[in-house]
């Protein structure tokens, strides 16, 4: 009797879930389209960025103008390429099939809004235009999401390094540098250089002396392609030896106005050698490393300067020449 019990209450148990199956399976799988976009709203307009970790302070990106700043590192500006990256990966995620259907799955999923792994908001003015939580990762490039305000999970492809929540992630790395097609001259020691976008000459070229055209594009991209390892802040301190510079020089732009390049190398037996750079024309100092300094700091403007062939050895060996063909004639 037990026996007849038990099967039969399997029996209804196998029945009710293929009822469920055919009641909610089949109304899912008709609303479902695989090309409809995660966010049904355009995030053109958006100027602000938001990125929290659980309970964490969120981190702030911010556009003014054309630019993008960071509050949180002095107002420096942001990599305008990977907010653009951030922006482009949410406007092209599609939804895939649902991972879960309820806010009780989401909280499974690391999805709820009092229970996530990373959380996006990004606004416009004084209006929010998108909010998603992030959660756990089902899989190798892959992150469960839900979007404020609804009740679906998804498991979507988004890269991770686009819920970094560290300022130097964002940094504009490359706004210690100055573009060549801005540059007159450069003086540094006892080196002047012209500088044109297609040429570079020495303003005080040695008579019968040749302008090594290779070394010295490779100075100036040495000195003015500088790319910082890290932002230190808008405040001199005295580590950064700036009172005792190892090199200064100072870059012309087209416009007449002077750059001075401060470069001190960094007190306190510093492991990797560190200097810090200071612009005249920017608060920031900053971080570079050993080798963006050494070669510019041990040139002079003879090591600018073609090598000239030997003519004492040229002329040695012509002049063993005849001396060959007589003896042979001999």
């Amino acid at each position: 009797m037990s026996a007849t019990v038990r099967y039969l209450s399997a029996l209804l148990v196998f029945q009710l879930l293929i009822s469920a199956y055919l009641h909610f399976g089949k109304e899912n799988i008709g609303e479902f389209k695989a090309e409809d976009s995660l966010l049904t709203q355009s995030l053109k307009d958006v100027d602000t960025i938001a990125l929290s970790e659980s309970d964490k302070e969120p981190f702030v990106l911010k556009k003014e103008g054309e630019a993008w700043i960071i509050p949180s590192a002095f107002d420096h500006p942001a990599s305008k390429l990977k907010i653009e990256n951030i922006i482009k990966d949410l406007n092209t995620l599609n939804k895939p099939y649902p991972a879960g259907n309820t806010l009780l799955a989401a909280k499974n999923f690391q999805t709820a809004k009092d229970d996530f792994k990373h959380k996006l908001v990004l606004s416009s003015g004084d209006k929010e235009e998108a909010r998603l939580f992030f959660g756990k990762s089902p899989g190798f490039k892959k992150v469960y999401v839900r979007v404020a305000d609804t009740e679906k999970t998804y498991a979507v492809a988004f890269p991770n390094h686009n819920l970094q929540t560290e300022p130097k992630f964002w940094l504009d790395k490359d706004y210690s540098s100055l573009d060549r097609s801005l540059i007159k001259a450069i003086s540094l020691k006892d080196i002047s250089l012209d500088v044109t976008d297609t040429t570079i000459q020495m303003s005080d070229l040695p008579e019968g002396k040749t302008l090594d055209d290779k070394k010295a594009s490779q100075l100036l991209s040495n000195t003015t392609q500088i790319r910082f390892s890290e932002l230190l802040g808008t405040k001199d301190d005295e580590a950064y030896n700036l009172t005792k510079p190892h090199l200064i020089y100072t870059v012309t732009k087209n416009d007449g106005t002077e750059i001075t390049y401060t470069i001190g190398k960094m007190k306190d037996g510093e492991k990797d050698e560190s200097y810090v750079l200071k612009r005249s024309d920017q608060p920031y100092y900053y971080k570079i490393l050993k080798f963006q300094v050494e070669k510019a700091s041990s040139l002079t403007a003879q090591d600018l300067l073609k090598e000239e062939p030997d003519e004492n050895k040229t002329v040695d060996n012509d002049s063993s020449a005849p001396t060959e063909e007589l003896s042979a004639e001999e």
